[in-house]
């Protein structure tokens, strides 16, 4: 036992090394033992002087062994969100064999289709807590200790607690009524019971709005400080490791609410297509819209981010024109203050209000008598459909 013991210590101070370098990320897959129990070892040995890194490393060792303490900033937990209250594997549980037995084939469609509704919500939801108890909640602590203060929580969560909050408030007043009037009554799920959360979908959900906004940067600022910052690393690797996180890495975990966002409609579509009552599918199709219109409106969102992107790196490429020559300092500022072209304007005369880049790529001239490439260029359009007051249908596009 003690051979095998010393043998064990001697794998492990191979690596303190390059504990430094490679990260705690690597030692996971050289040892058997849990994360954080490697971190019980000798601290010295690892990591040297390096005091930061000692700190972080004890106190991730507290949150392995007494928890992860919960900031007041994290509003969603196990007993509000009552997601113990759906032990059941499937909806057939909730409301007995006699009953199934005596469906028909179409209504146990509809009802297998409304249960992969609840179920994927609690999946859902415990998702997201894994992001705000584990992930969060960890750094926040970390921070209260004075440990990676230099790492920004809403550059790489965005607005994550609100996503928690508003899926709450989907599951408490939307979907968790339906699943107890139908475990109290022993009567099957009835969708039109989803009817007015649904159509307040807009307004519960909008949150994700600026979750889907952020969400790009986001993930580079965490590529970014996975890169630079070896404490930053050795937080994530430790979170990574947890039973909870189920082998998921974060970046992996953070695009989770845009796919749930449009996964919404397909699963009121499911309950659409195996639902026979007029009503029911009346109150369903409303549903629906209520969804698609702000999945819509969050791409529409999207959109109009990346066009003013690029326009304003198209407008950087674009060199001021000189309208008249000056040698004093002060007018040259004041003059190309207005020649600078601002894609972000209306065109003058043109009743658009708002310019979208339709076009961006190489424009080559072939000269008419050698059918050769003479130049070749970069070309931009912008907002360049205008409209002919002869004919009133039509549009123009000029180059």
């Amino acid at each position: 036992m003690k051979h095998r013991l010393k043998r064990n210590i001697s794998k492990k101070s191979i690596l303190t090394k390059s504990i430094t370098q490679e990260c705690l990320h690597k030692l996971v897959t050289f040892s058997k033992a849990p994360f954080h129990g490697i971190f019980k070892l000798d601290r010295s040995t690892f990591f040297g002087d390096n005091s930061k890194m000692d700190l972080l490393v004890e106190q991730l060792n507290s949150y392995g062994k007494n928890g992860i303490p919960k900031p007041n900033i994290i509003t969603c937990d196990d007993d509000e969100l009552k997601l113990s209250h759906c032990p059941e594997d499937d909806w057939q549980a909730i409301l007995g064999e006699s009953l199934t037995s005596e469906m028909s084939e179409r209504t146990r469609q509809q009802q297998t289709a409304i249960w992969e509704l609840v179920e994927t919500e609690v999946v859902y939801l415990k998702t997201i807590k894994v992001i705000t108890d584990l992930f969060l909640a960890c750094l926040y602590n970390l921070q209260s200790a004075n440990i990676l203060n230099e790492i920004d929580r809403d550059q790489l969560f965005s607005n994550i607690p609100d996503i928690c909050k508003a899926n709450k408030t989907l599951w408490l007043d939307c979907i968790l009524p339906m699943v107890q009037k139908a475990r109290e009554s022993k009567q099957p799920f009835q969708p039109q019971e989803l009817r007015n959360g649904f159509l307040n979908f807009g307004s519960t959900c909008q949150p994700y709005t600026r979750y889907c906004l952020d969400q790009t940067k986001c993930q580079q600022y965490c590529r970014e400080k996975y890169q630079e910052n070896e404490h930053f690393k050795a937080y994530l690797a430790w979170c990574e490791t947890r039973k909870e996180c189920n082998r998921l890495r974060l970046m992996d975990i953070l695009v989770r609410p845009m796919q749930r966002l449009t996964k919404y409609s397909l699963l009121l579509k499911a309950i659409l297509r195996h639902t026979e009552d007029a009503e029911q599918r009346r109150c369903l199709e409303e549903m629906i819209g209520s969804v698609e219109r702000f999945v819509r409106s969050v791409n529409g969102t999207l959109r109009s981010r990346q066009d003013a992107e690029r326009l304003l790196a198209i407008a950087e490429r674009i060199e001021c024109y000189d309208v008249v020559e000056t040698r004093d300092d002060e007018l040259e500022s004041i003059v190309k203050s207005h020649s600078k072209l601002d894609l972000f304007h209306p065109m003058p005369g043109c009743r658009l209000s708002k310019r979208w880049l339709l076009f961006e790529g190489d424009l080559k001239i072939k000269d008419s008598f050698t059918s050769k490439v003479s130049i070749n260029v970069k070309f931009k359009i912008a907002s360049l459909f205008f409209r002919n007051p002869a004919i009133e249908s039509e549009f123009k596009y000029y180059k």
